[in-house]
């Protein structure tokens, strides 16, 4: 098992025991405006895109969360946002 599915089946298993449905992956920027590129385009791109056998999905390409900003289109196909 890699490092990052034990990040995922220690997350799932949190979610399952606080009976929280897991549907989404968000990066920082989604859900605060003084956050622009956290976690940053790297991890985003090597990271969360690994994670798609997941099913989880980042909400789509003007998904944001209060004054949070949507995924940038450098972070990936769809995505229409800004930095």
């Amino acid at each position: 098992m890699t490092a990052l599915q034990a990040v995922e089946v220690y997350l799932a298993d949190w979610f399952n025991r606080n009976a929280i449905p897991w549907t989404t992956i968000n990066a920082h920027r989604q859900s605060s405006k003084d956050r622009r590129s956290d976690p940053g385009q790297e991890i985003w791109l090597h990271i969360k895109q690994n994670w798609d056998w997941t099913n989880k999905n980042d909400g789509g390409p003007e998904y944001k969360l209060g004054s949070g900003h949507p995924l940038p289109v450098e972070w990936g196909k769809g995505y229409t946002a800004d930095f």
